[in-house]
C-alpha cells in the first residue's frame, strides 16, 4: 500500500487516517502510549500535520531519536519543561491561528497550568477557533488533533463549564472531516471518556482492558458499529492481551478487525517512568526548529488577532477621532467608514462563532439528557427482568415486549389477506427439566416465534434482541440465550443465528397477529424500543423507497442532516446490524426482507 502508515509488521493504515477519528485505549503499561506515538510518527514521516494536546508534558520526545543521539521530527513544543516557546491559558485561539497559518506540527504542553480551569479555557478556545479557521476558504488541509488523557477534555460526567469544551471537541469529531480534521483520543479508561464522543470514532484501537465498567463502555461502541457479530471474540480476549498487542477495529471505515503487535517507537521515550535511584538521561540531539522565524510568525499571528479584535478596532477608531480632533482637521469620512465596516465585520464574525459554540453546547446537553432518560428506562427494565427472573413465568405474568402490534395507517391500497396464527396468552408450563423462564427469556422466545411466523428463521441474534428492546452485545443477553439453550428451548444455527425448538414453541405465551408488511413496519417503527427517533426516520425512508435502493445523501436530505458525519454513519450502522438494511454500493442502501417478508402484501 503506497503512502501507508506502517504501525505493525502485518498492518498498514491508509494515509487518509489523518482525517479519521480514532480512540486508543488500554490500562497503564499495556502499550497504548507507544501505539499512539507510533501513529503520530507515521503521520509526521509522511509529511502530515499533527497537533497534540499534552496535559502531562510527555510528548516532547518526538524531537529526538529513540536513543537520544539523533534528531527526531521538527515539532514545535509550546509550553512545558522543554518548550520552544512559553504557553499561557489565554493563548488557545492564538495558537489555533498559528497552527492554521504556519502548517507546523505542534505539541501544546499544559502540565504547567495551575488548574483544570486553565486547561479547559485553553482547549475550548483552541478547538473552537481551529474549527472556525479551518472552515475558511483554502484552509481545509489535513490535520490530526491528538488529545492525550482524553477524559480530562471529554469526560463522561459533564459538569458546569465542561459543556463548552466537550461541545467544541465533539464538533471536531462529528463534523470536522469536511474541513480536514482527524481526531485521536487516548485514555486508560474507556468508562471515563464521554460516551457521546467515544461512540462516534471510526477506528477503535484497544490494548489490555480489565475493569468491568471499561468493558461495558466498549460495548456501547460495539453496539453502534459491530455488524459482523465479532463482539465476543473481541471482548473475551481483552483481559489477556500481552503488552504492546492491540485490536484495530474499524467495521465501516477501514474494514479492519485485526489483533497486532505494534512496532516500537522510533522517537525518544519521554514518558518512561524512572526506576528507584535512576537518573533519566536527556537526549543529546533534537530536531532543529527555527526559533526566530517561529517567533516572527507567532508575532504576526498575534498582531493580526489584535487587528481583528472588535475591542482593539473600537479603541483604534477612538484614537483616530481624537487625533483628528487635536489636529483640527475634518475627519476623512471614507477612512472612518472603512474602520467602522472592518470593526462591524469582525464583531459579526465573533458573534457568529459564539452562537455556533452555544448551539453545540445546547445540542450536547440535549443529547446527554436523552441518554440519561434512556438509561433510566433501561435500568427499570433490567430491574423488572431481574425480579421476573426469580419468579416462574406462570406466576410473574410480565407482559412480553412482543405483543399485539399497534394499528398504523396502511401504506398500500389493500393488503393481501393472510390467516394469522392464534394468539395464545395463557402461560406455558415449565419445561420438562424444571427450568422456568424469566420475563426477558420469555420475550426472546416470543420474538423467535414471531420471526418463525414470518418465515424468517433461523434469525440473527441482533434482530431478536432488537425486537425485545435489548442489546445483543451484552453479557446478560448471552446468558439468557445460554439458559434457554440449556433448557432445550432454542438451538444454534449456522452464522450465529438462533431458532426455536419444539419445546420452545410450547412455551410461547403470546404470538402477535401479522397480516401485512405495514404490521411488520409498525413492529420496528411504532413499537420498538431499540431504535432512536433518527433511526426510525431513516427506516421510513428505506421503506418508502423499496424495492429500489436509496442513496445515503437522499436519506440525509430527507432528515435535514449531513451525510458525511459520524453520527449519520453510526445510525445507518445500527440498522445494518439489526439486519434492516443492506449496502448496494458505497453510496446506496436498500431495505431487506426483514422489513418485507415474502408472502405479505
Amino acid at each position: 500500500m503506497p503512502n501507508a502508515l506502517r504501525v505493525a509488521a502485518n498492518l498498514a493504515l491508509p494515509l487518509d487516517t489523518v482525517t479519521g477519528t480514532m480512540a486508543v485505549l488500554g490500562i497503564r503499561g499495556s502499550g497504548k502510549s507507544t501505539t499512539a506515538t507510533v501513529i503520530v510518527e507515521e503521520l509526521l514521516e509522511h509529511g502530515q500535520q499533527v497537533a497534540v494536546i499534552d496535559p502531562t508534558d510527555v510528548w516532547w520526545g518526538l524531537k529526538s531519536s529513540a536513543d537520544g543521539k539523533s534528531p527526531g521530527y521538527p515539532v514545535v513544543i509550546l509550553g512545558g519543561r522543554r518548550g520552544d516557546l512559553p504557553l499561557a491559558a489565554g493563548d488557545g485561539a492564538t495558537i489555533a491561528d498559528f497552527v492554521v497559518e504556519s502548517n507546523a506540527s505542534v505539541v501544546c504542553s499544559l502540565r504547567h497550568f495551575e488548574s483544570q480551569r486553565d486547561m479547559r479555557r485553553f482547549v475550548t478556545d483552541f478547538a473552537r477557533r481551529l474549527y472556525f479557521r479551518k472552515g475558511q476558504e483554502g484552509r481545509a488541509t489535513p490535520l490530526m488533533c491528538v488529545f492525550d488523557e482524553a477524559s480530562l477534555f471529554v469526560p463522561q460526567r459533564v459538569m458546569g463549564e465542561d459543556a463548552q469544551m466537550v461541545g467544541a471537541i465533539q464538533k471536531l469529531v462529528r463534523q470536522g472531516r469536511a474541513s480536514g480534521f482527524g481526531v485521536t483520543l487516548i485514555d486508560q479508561r474507556a468508562s471515563t471518556v464521554n460516551k457521546d464522543v467515544l461512540t462516534q470514532v471510526e477506528l477503535l484501537v484497544c490494548h489490555r482492558t480489565v475493569a468491568p465498567q471499561d468493558r461495558k463502555a466498549l460495548e456501547a461502541w460495539i453496539d453502534e458499529h459491530d455488524a459482523e457479530g465479532r463482539a465476543e471474540d473481541f471482548l473475551t480476549s481483552l483481559r489477556r492481551l500481552p503488552q504492546g498487542t492491540a485490536w484495530f477495529w474499524s467495521p465501516e471505515w477501514l474494514d479492519v478487525f485485526q489483533q497486532v503487535q505494534v512496532r516500537s517507537a522510533r522517537t525518544f521515550d519521554s514518558r518512561r517512568t524512572p526506576k528507584a535511584g535512576e537518573r533519566v538521561k536527556a537526549p543529546t540531539r533534537t530536531a532543529d526548529v527555527d526559533l526566530e522565524a517561529l517567533k516572527a510568525k507567532l508575532a504576526t499571528t498575534i498582531e493580526q488577532a489584535r487587528a481583528d479584535d472588535p475591542r482593539e478596532l473600537r479603541k483604534r477608531i477612538t484614537e483616530l477621532e481624537r487625533e483628528l480632533k487635536q489636529r483640527g482637521a475634518a475627519p476623512d469620512p471614507a477612512a472612518l467608514q472603512a474602520e467602522y465596516k472592518r470593526g462591524l465585520e469582525a464583531a459579526v464574525q465573533e458573534l457568529r462563532t459564539l452562537l455556533v459554540g452555544r448551539a453545540v453546547d445546547l445540542r450536547a446537553t440535549a443529547e446527554r439528557l436523552t441518554d440519561v432518560a434512556t438509561a433510566a428506562v433501561d435500568a427499570m427494565r433490567r430491574t423488572a427482568d431481574a425480579i421476573a427472573g426469580d419468579v416462574p413465568a406462570h406466576i410473574a405474568a410480565a407482559p412480553p415486549a412482543v405483543g399485539r402490534i399497534p394499528a398504523r395507517p396502511t401504506r398500500s391500497a389493500a393488503a393481501a389477506p393472510r390467516s394469522a396464527p392464534p394468539v395464545r396468552r395463557s402461560p406455558a408450563p415449565a419445561s420438562g427439566n424444571g427450568v422456568h423462564v424469566s420475563g426477558t427469556q420469555q420475550r426472546i422466545l416470543n420474538a423467535l416465534a414471531l420471526f418463525e411466523q414470518l418465515g424468517q428463521t433461523p434469525t440473527s441474534r441482533a434482530a431478536v434482541a432488537g425486537v425485545c428492546g435489548i442489546s445483543h452485545t451484552t453479557g446478560s443477553f448471552s446468558n439468557n440465550l445460554s439458559t434457554l439453550r440449556t433448557a432445550g428451548l432454542l438451538e444454534d444455527a449456522p452464522g450465529g443465528a438462533i431458532a426455536l425448538t419444539a419445546d420452545g414453541r410450547a412455551h410461547i405465551t403470546e404470538l402477535p397477529t401479522v397480516v401485512s408488511v405495514d404490521d411488520v413496519h409498525s413492529l420496528w417503527i411504532d413499537a420498538s424500543n431499540s431504535l432512536s427517533g433518527t433511526q426510525k426516520r431513516m427506516l421510513e425512508q428505506l421503506i418508502g423507497a423499496y424495492p429500489k435502493p436509496i442513496t445515503r445523501q437522499q436519506i440525509a436530505e430527507a432528515l435535514g442532516v449531513q451525510a458525511d458525519t459520524g453520527s449519520f454513519s453510526n445510525n445507518l450502522s445500527k440498522l445494518r446490524t439489526l439486519g434492516l438494511l443492506a449496502d448496494v454500493s458505497r453510496s446506496e442502501v436498500i431495505a431487506t426482507e426483514l422489513l418485507f417478508p415474502r408472502g405479505l402484501a
